[in-house]
């Protein structure tokens, strides 16, 4: 089952990709137009583990009161941290500490994963089911959590409860079931571990764990289950105490008519509404409202758009952004009326995206071999026109030329 995330999150050094400017294919034309407005470079570390080149990266987070960026960097092993600001690399943190991407590409032990930046600390999970912690600001490390043993693989991604001080991490490739810890940011002690292997009312997770979001309406937790039970399964969404850690409903997708999706991403938009990203090929981007008909939930919308890991929201203007890394781009979705924009092109791989509140833009991290930036970058972009972007959007449509497609089908939703 993994073999397939295992291919989605490599981001290998000679897929091509481009930085475009509107929609590919049969996309419709976006009704709000995105465009690539500049690069950043992220500088090789001596501990660098894929030949020199961003070409390995996990999912990454925006801190919007500080208007910072921080990805997961398995290539350099450290965590990139970027200034929105000025979009420039401001420091790597952790270099060297992490697993990084081991040779033999087994992802179930890379690092570093999930990123979160919660209480004035930077979380950042391992390879070994650890998780790091640096201060925010100085980025100086300050401990190290162990969530379980190494045989349990990584520690991956994360969401926080401000109310409760509580961080939910996901690990989604522990054996023989995948597990979620519960982690009190004021002590940076782990609270509650929940196993996700169908006992005590939990899901049966035989696909892993993705993404997590918290409700602010129900204190609660919402935590995307690519697969419950069987394999055929179209996944769902567990709700989960977030002072507990105890599991109080599963939202099987299964029962409100959804045959496929492998939930992957997952974000909150407007009020309870969660955008959620699916994985698997030829299905579809799904609205959820876990707390509509008294709690039962509710598919609110599908959106014909898949293929996803993480997915983003800019509550700005109201623009939901899910990621296809098999087809290089991006989807668009207008969260207002649920109605899909169109597509903005990426590169072959890129399935990390996160969004700057305060100035709307959206950065991409761009996989190595791709024709903006050869050996790999974070791509800024941005609805245009912008002053400045002139240059860039043209070698954007002059990448469309040369985009090559390498033909990949996903079978199943879990993230690499």
């Amino acid at each position: 089952m993994r073999n397939i995330r295992r291919l989605r999150r490599s981001l290998l050094p000679w897929a091509v990709g481009c930085a475009g400017v509107l929609g590919l294919g049969a996309s419709p034309a976006l009704a709000v137009p995105y465009g690539l407005v500049t690069t950043i470079t992220i500088p090789t570390t001596n501990t660098n583990t894929t030949g020199g080149h961003l070409t390995s990266f996990d999912i990454s987070y925006f801190d919007g009161s500080s208007q910072t960026y921080y990805l997961a960097d398995r290539s350099n092993n450290t965590v990139d941290v970027l200034s929105a600001a000025n979009n420039s690399l401001v420091t790597q943190v952790g270099t060297g500490s992490f697993a990084g991407q081991p040779a033999n590409n087994n992802f179930d032990v890379a690092g570093p994963n999930g990123v979160l930046v919660a209480d004035g600390q930077l979380y950042a999970g391992n390879g070994n089911s650890s998780v790091h912690v640096f201060n925010a600001s100085t980025y100086a490390p300050s401990t190290v959590i162990s969530t379980g043993a190494i045989t349990n693989n990584r520690a991956d991604e994360m969401a926080f409860d401000p109310t409760n001080h509580t961080l939910i991490v996901a690990n989604d490739a522990a054996s023989p079931s995948p597990y979620v810890s519960l982690i009190n940011t004021q002590t940076n002690t782990v609270t509650a571990k929940t196993v996700l292997d169908g006992t005590s009312g939990t899901p049966n997770a035989t696909g892993g764990i993705e993404q997590s979001v918290w409700l602010s309406s129900t204190g609660n937790f919402y935590t995307s289950i690519p697969q419950i039970g069987a394999s055929g399964n179209p996944g769902g969404i567990a709700e989960i105490n977030s002072s507990t850690g105890a599991v109080t409903k599963v939202f099987n997708l299964a029962n409100f008519g959804i045959t496929a999706c492998g939930p992957t991403g997952l974000v909150q938009g407007n009020g309870n509404q969660l955008l959620i990203g699916c994985g698997a090929a030829h299905s579809q981007t799904i609205v959820f409202d876990p707390t509509a008909n008294g709690g039962a939930g509710a598919v609110v919308a599908t959106i014909p758009f898949s293929g996803s890991d993480e997915v983003a929201f800019d509550p700005t203007n109201n623009l939901f952004f899910a990621t296809d890394s098999a087809a290089g781009q991006l989807g668009i979705i207008n969260s207002a009326n649920d109605q899909f924009l169109g597509t903005i092109a990426t590169s072959i791989g890129s399935h990390s995206a996160a969004v700057d509140p305060v100035s709307n833009e959206l950065f991409v991290p761009l996989a190595a071999g791709n024709s903006i930036c050869p050996g790999g970058c974070v791509g800024v972009y941005a609805p245009v026109p912008e002053p400045g972007s002139a240059s860039l959007l043209a070698a954007g449509l002059l990448g469309l030329i040369g985009v090559t497609g390498f033909g990949w089908h996903r079978r199943r939703a879990t993230r690499l």
